[in-house]
């Protein structure tokens, strides 16, 4: 069996625990949860061995830190995503890493699709 290329996205979330100090605290300083995704270049024999050696890596690449506000923030690997197999033998320059198709109904605006899905976009505006 040929190895193949993979692209695996995961999900972390960064966990925040403790009182902020409050002599520390600005205009930045925001309670809302974080989350990230992250996209994995992986070489495996299928899908099940990218997503698993991805995890693997996702559950190294966990850290802990103090933040500016001397709140203890661990990133966490959460789940993952999504899987892609890169139909190109040699990874170059324009190499597609991922993609991914979504239906939506045929009324849906492209700004009301954009807000569904890509709510960042709007966030920028």
């Amino acid at each position: 069996m040929k190895v193949k290329w993979y692209s695996v996205k995961l999900l972390f979330e960064a966990k925040i625990t403790g009182e902020p100090n409050p002599l520390t605290i600005d205009d930045a300083y925001d309670e809302s949860k974080i989350y990230e995704e992250r996209l994995y270049l992986i070489h495996a024999d299928s899908f099940e061995e990218a997503y698993e050696k991805a995890e693997g890596e996702a559950k190294d690449s966990e850290t802990k830190h103090f933040n500016p506000y001397g709140e203890l923030v661990e990133w966490v690997y959460v789940q993952p995503l999504d899987c892609f197999h890169l139909f190109d033998d040699e990874i170059r320059d324009k190499t597609e890493i991922y993609s991914r198709q979504f239906d939506v109904s045929k009324d849906k605006s492209m700004s009301e699709v954009l807000q569904r899905f890509y709510p960042e976009v709007n966030d920028e505006e």
